[in-house]
């Protein structure tokens, strides 16, 4: 008959307690739980915090100790690549464990979470591609490249909505008591106010020279 070890669990109860009233997502919440018990030398650790979390909050699901050793893996498999990691957030459990457990090396493993992301692949999808080796036929695109697409995207949409404030009365009429901040304080260069950028610039100066 086994016995098990007694063992004080206190401090991984209180992680696990701090996590679950925090609002995280599914996510964040599973790998955060993963890293506490990670943190703690015991093979029993998974099932403790399994039976302690089904105690504490009966009405919570996805708290087996098959998938608390499975948090506990994906915490240990990503945590030393925190890009990685950060896209590992982005996308389901049900696809992180299937990727997890698909028995494939971590940069494989890194491709398969990106296409998730990219492409919004179904477990049995993503089941179906990884069977098929879709990493060395499919091409993905440059996270680089979409970053900067959505840099540049922000920034034209934000000059859309300046151009459209300098038309509007509201601002006409600001731009009349800058002429007599100015006519009082400052002398700006000719030119300076025929661009948005310099019309920020003389705003803040005005600003300054009037607090």
């Amino acid at each position: 008959m086994n016995i098990r070890k007694l063992v004080d669990y206190t401090e991984m109860y209180a992680g696990i307690d701090a996590l679950m009233v925090s609002e995280l997502s599914q996510m964040e919440l599973y790998c955060g739980i993963g890293r506490v018990v990670s943190e703690r030398p015991e093979k029993g650790a998974a099932v403790a915090a399994a039976e302690y979390l089904q105690e504490k909050y009966p009405d919570a699901s996805g708290f087996s100790p098959r998938n608390l050793r499975r948090m506990r893996e994906l915490y240990r498999t990503y945590k030393n690549d925190p890009i990685l990691l950060d896209e590992v957030m982005k996308i389901g459990w049900t696809q992180n464990v299937v990727i997890l457990e698909s028995n494939l090396e971590l940069e494989v493993q890194s491709w398969y979470i990106r296409a998730c992301r990219q492409f919004g692949w179904s477990k049995q999808e993503l089941l179906k591609q990884i069977n098929d080796k879709a990493h060395e036929t499919v091409q993905l695109s440059d996270d680089r490249d979409n970053m900067e697409t959505k840099v540049n995207t922000s920034t034209s949409k934000l000059c859309e909505r300046l151009v459209g404030y300098f038309f509007t009365s509201k601002f006409l009429k600001y731009m009349e008591y800058l002429r007599h901040w100015r006519r009082r304080c400052l002398s700006p260069p000719l030119g300076q106010l025929s661009t948005p950028v310099g019309i920020c610039l003389y705003t803040r100066s005005i600003l300054l020279c009037s607090t």
